[in-house]
């Protein structure tokens, strides 16, 4: 089986890179420069990294980790890293992340995927228009860019999303918006659960880089991790609003809700006296007054609209409405 990321690369040192076969890749010298991407699903490349890739075995589960959490380790072989790349792919959610899985040695970088990563394709097509990364640590470098930029794309759009429903929520305080809310505030947490422990992982390659990386390598990963560090601060920002609008939003529909039961009260407050007076008249009792007056009706109902005029204006004066 093999699909579109499953690639093995030479690099040729200038931005260019040659495809391989895997029974040239045997062929390959240790000081030759090159990009293997993995697609983890294909039995034969896992049976590659356990028995020929020369990697140590705890690297090797790592990368072969049917789930694992962004995280950096280094040893005198090589340095071990996994990091957590936005889907781009149609029809996926903002929130669901790849794990990209990658081992850099001197000349050799390996990257292990289950899914197509947009980020990964991307560095990938850089050699192909002659470029691209020029030794393993650049394709590192360039991939850890690039997921950063996808991240701030999707980021840019939660907060699009947020001012929409801020706007909605202006205009027509409704229930069914708590919903958008909720949901926009739980992609958030997704996104910043993998995201902190990246921060991590990067923070800890840049302070454990030599001899993996160059100097000016070591600042292009420096600003990756700045700029990841202003999108948690961002995330944080979006939960903290999406907060706030729910807030507002439950305050104005109770606003609306107390406003309806007070008419409704002061309603009941002009006519509990005037049932009081239906109800007593009605009664079907002898010594009733007025039952042989043929105006007592027109009597009852004049003191009900005096008590009932009455009462509206002493409920005005007390200004309760």
């Amino acid at each position: 089986m093999s699909d579109d990321f499953n690639r093995f690369h030479r690099l040729d040192g200038e931005g260019g890179a040659s495809e391989l076969d895997r029974r040239q890749l045997e062929k390959q010298t240790a000081d030759e420069p090159l990009w293997l991407r993995c697609d983890l699903r294909d039995r034969a490349n896992q049976a590659w990294l356990q028995d020929k890739a020369g990697i140590p075995e705890f690297a090797v589960d790592t990368l072969l980790a049917e789930s694992t959490r962004p995280r950096f380790s280094a040893t005198d072989n090589g340095l071990l890293l996994v990091l957590r790349g936005v889907n781009m792919n149609p029809g996926a959610e903002s929130d669901d992340m790849i794990a990209v899985r990658i081992w850099l040695d001197r000349n050799r970088i390996i990257t292990c995927q289950r899914r197509y990563l947009r980020s990964i394709e991307d560095v990938a097509d850089q050699l192909q228009q002659q470029h691209g990364p020029r030794w393993a640590s650049d394709v590192l470098v360039g991939l850890v860019e690039r997921l950063a930029e996808y991240i701030e794309d999707v980021l840019d759009k939660l907060s699009d999303e947020l001012e929409m429903l801020e706007d909605s929520v202006e205009n027509n305080p409704d229930l069914t918006y708590r919903t958008g809310l909720s949901l926009l505030r739980r992609k958030a947490a997704r996104i910043r659960r993998f995201l902190n422990p990246q921060r991590e992982a990067l923070d800890r390659l840049c302070r454990n880089a030599d001899p993996w990386l160059a100097k000016d390598q070591v600042e292009d990963v420096q600003q990756s991790l700045d700029a990841l560090v202003r999108h948690l601060e961002d995330l944080d920002l979006v939960r903290e609003r999406a907060v706030l609008i729910q807030e507002e939003l439950q305050n104005r529909i109770a606003e609306e809700q107390n406003s309806r039961i007070y008419v409704l009260s002061i309603v009941t407050a002009i006519f509990l006296p005037l049932t009081f007076i239906t109800g007593l008249f009605g009664m079907n009792v002898a010594g009733l007054p007025g039952l042989e007056d043929p105006s007592s009706f027109f009597y009852v109902c004049m003191l009900s609209a005096v008590l009932a005029v009455g009462l509206g204006v002493w409920l005005r004066f007390k200004k309760w409405f």
